[in-house]
Formats: structure tokens, sequence, C-alpha cells
């Protein structure tokens, strides 16, 4: 008899444990929950006074000081299928045929303007050069034209049938969305207008 009743107390207590442990576990659910709807109904509060705040207004010298700068080196690059041949330099003989292929003209927003080209010595037995600043210049309406300022060291010496690649530069104002480049030698001489707003360029007829 004695036995029985210890294991109905045991019983007992197990199931008092138990009821409080399922409560102490419901309790603190609650809690979660209460805590979560709190947090929701502030964040509701927030976003809507964030909703009902007028907009900030920026001033003129705000929005100058803010706005980004212009990268001076940023360029507009007009790519084109100009190609042309020349003579190559009698610095370096035998003189043979080369070909010069336009690849782009680009401009700087401080106005320099770059002209990338490629040339081709196909029919060159030996190293050759060529001349290429007297191949390009910037043309100038109302006065005289315009030389290359510089030229890339790769003309002064071109593998036989074989190709290098090189630039020329030239400086115009900043401000001129156009411009137009006399290429070519001889009897080959051409004009090409590149306009670096619309991004395109033509051939033109001066004289």
């Amino acid at each position: 008899m004695k036995q029985n009743n210890r294991e109905i107390y045991v019983l007992i207590g197990g199931l008092f444990i138990l009821m409080l442990v399922g409560f102490y576990f419901t309790l603190n659910k609650l809690s979660t929950l209460s805590r979560d709807f709190q947090n929701f109904e502030s964040q509701t509060r927030l976003q809507n006074q964030i909703n009902n705040f007028p907009a900030a207004t920026t001033t003129p010298s705000e929005a100058d000081q803010s706005a980004p700068t212009a990268d001076a080196t940023s360029e507009v690059v007009i790519p084109t299928s100009i190609i042309f041949n020349a003579s190559s330099s009698p610095v370096l003989t035998p003189q043979t045929n080369l070909t010069v292929t336009v690849e782009n003209v680009a401009k700087a927003q401080d106005g320099t303007i770059t002209v990338n080209v490629k040339i081709f010595s196909s029919e060159a037995g030996s190293y050759s050069a060529i001349d290429a600043k007297g191949l390009f210049e910037l043309v100038d309406l109302n006065g005289s034209n315009q030389n290359p300022l510089s030229a890339t060291d790769s003309f002064n010496s071109i593998p036989p049938q074989n190709a290098v690649t090189g630039s020329l530069t030239f400086k115009t104002d900043p401000r001129n969305t156009t411009v137009i480049l006399q290429i070519g030698g001889g009897d080959q001489i051409r004009f090409y207008q590149f306009d670096f707003v619309k991004q395109n360029y033509k051939e033109m007829i001066l004289g």
C-alpha cells in the first residue's frame, strides 16, 4: 500500500513539474509575441512619420556642391572605317606602300583630340617607318590648320608584313562639339567632320 502511495506521489509531482514547464514556455511565447507586436506598432508609427515629413529642399549652391565633378580624362569615342594608303618614310629604305586605318577618334573633356590608327605593312620586305604627323591635320576654317601635337613612337619602326597601333593628339577648345580632320596625303586627302554630341562622322568637301 505504501509503495502504491509513493508511486502516486511521484506521478503527481511529475505532472506538476510538467505543468510548470509548460506554463513557463507558454508565458515566454506570449511575452515574445507581445514584444513583436510592439515592435511592429513602433515601426508602423515611425514609417507614418517619415511619409508625412516634408521633403527636403536643396538650394542652388548646395546642388552645385553636390553635383559630381566631370573627369577631365573621360572621352567620347567615335569608331570609324576610314582606310587609305600612304608611302613609308624615306628614313628607312626601301620605301614601301602602307595601309592606314583610322580605328577611332576621341575627344576628352579638356579638349584633347586623339586619333587612334593602325598601320599595316603587308607589302614590306623589311622594317619601315611612316611620318604619321604629315597625314593628319586639325582643320581651322578661320585660320591655319593645326598639326598633331604628338605621335606614338611605334610609327618609327614597323615590322615587315605586320601591323602597329598608335595615336596622334590635337588640342581644341573644350566647348567645340565638332571638329574637322584632314586625313591622308597627296591626291588621297579627305576631310571628315566628327560630331561628339551625335557621336558620328561624315566626309566633307572643302575648298
